[in-house]
């Protein structure tokens, strides 16, 4: 018999709406409600979606740019089927984006004490600043919607510089909790990550044949995006983790796009594929390095779930190794009211949200102690 499998998708006050995966394997259907704890062993998928978005970057009338059409067609693809894709032609300085590692690496470095320093009075993850190992359970905004029996801390710490970058002296003393070390780099690359964001919002209006400006008036002046610089500390073999402790938990991103400069070396990156004609479904490792994007939970909305906001987690193929990843979350700004696009002849399959609200409620139960 077919077994419906419940994976969150966004929240409306403390109801969660949910999509159904339907299974007619029911080891399959238990995996995908069971294995937030990462008992299954996750295969590289051959056919990871691999997007070119060159020609949205590209000048208009340029033989390039001639080439958008197929390129919205290949996202479109890459959303329907996996809700991720590995993007190249994004013109992101490889040579800044190394600097920047070094130099984050660098902080991380510090003992705990001296990036405490940078920490907000609340110790919770979500504002500015330094959050260690211990704080953030991502995978507990799966639990709320009933897809897991619990989830433990992430093998994580992190760095967050919220809201757009650090430009002044005076700005800088205002944000005390963010090193003034790393000021300029993630400045720049703030910058070059703004203009990928713009390519991805205009491929996006095209895949879904709407006005390029789709997404102009949602994200005017928001202050939601946010860089999160990620540690994953190398995990001693005499100090094994906890029984179903993950580097970081199954869960599915808050809000739009996810902009992911993946460490060029250390894999641990899986994404849960649900079921379809010719795959069983499971989890598929993503190879390290390079940028990978994937929808979060509003743009499943916004397209009334004609994407997947998918399911992800990172491993623990690689404990014995340090792990760094820059994560750019963008999002509407707080008070915009997003709802779905309905085509002709479909109906509503969410609730409309409000962005900042429905952010707040995925950090408030995403910090270890709030549940």
């Amino acid at each position: 018999a077919n077994l419906k499998v419940w994976l969150p998708c966004c929240c409306q006050a403390s109801v969660c709406r949910a999509r159904a995966i339907m299974s007619s394997d029911t080891a399959v259907a238990q995996e995908i409600a069971s294995d937030a704890a990462g008992a299954s062993v996750a295969t590289v998928a051959p056919d990871f979606p691999l997007v070119d978005i060159a020609p949205f970057l590209a000048p208009d009338g340029s033989p390039l740019a001639a080439q958008r059409g197929a390129t919205a067609l290949a996202w479109d693809s890459a959303m329907r089927e996996w809700g991720f894709a590995r993007v190249t032609g994004h013109q992101i300085d490889p040579d800044l984006v190394a600097r920047l590692r070094a130099d984050v690496l660098n902080f991380f470095d510090l003992s705990l004490e001296e990036k405490r320093r940078y920490s907000d009075p609340s110790g919770r993850y979500g504002p500015e600043g330094y959050t260690a190992v211990g704080i953030e359970s991502v995978g507990r905004t799966s639990t709320a919607a009933g897809t897991t029996g619990g989830a433990l801390p992430d093998l994580v710490e992190n760095l967050v510089l919220r809201g757009g970058p650090i430009e002044t002296a005076e700005e800088l003393g205002e944000r005390s909790r963010f090193p003034p070390s790393l000021q300029r780099l993630t400045g720049e690359y703030w910058k070059q990550l703004e203009r990928t964001l713009g390519a991805l919002h205009a491929m996006t209006a095209l895949a879904l044949g709407e006005d390029v400006a789709l997404f102009d008036g949602a994200y005017r002046g928001t202050q939601a995006n946010a860089l999160r610089m990620a540690h994953y500390p190398a995990m001693p073999a005499d100090k094994p983790v906890l029984s179903g402790q993950m580097r970081y938990g199954a869960h599915t991103d808050y809000q739009g796009y996810t902009l992911l400069m993946q460490d060029p070396l250390v894999g641990g990156l899986e994404v849960f594929r649900p079921p379809n004609g010719t795959y069983p479904g499971g989890w598929s490792a993503v190879p390290p390095g390079g940028l990978v994007v994937n929808a979060g939970d509003l743009v499943e909305l916004w397209v009334n779930g004609r994407w997947r906001s998918a399911m992800h987690r990172v491993g623990n193929s690689a404990l014995a190794k340090r792990r760094l990843s820059l994560a750019f979350f963008t999002g509407p700004r707080g008070d915009a009211r997003i709802e779905p696009i309905v085509r002709e002849g479909e109906e509503a399959r969410f609730e409309a949200v409000i962005a900042g609200e429905h952010l707040a409620r995925k950090l408030a139960v995403s910090n270890v102690g709030n549940l």
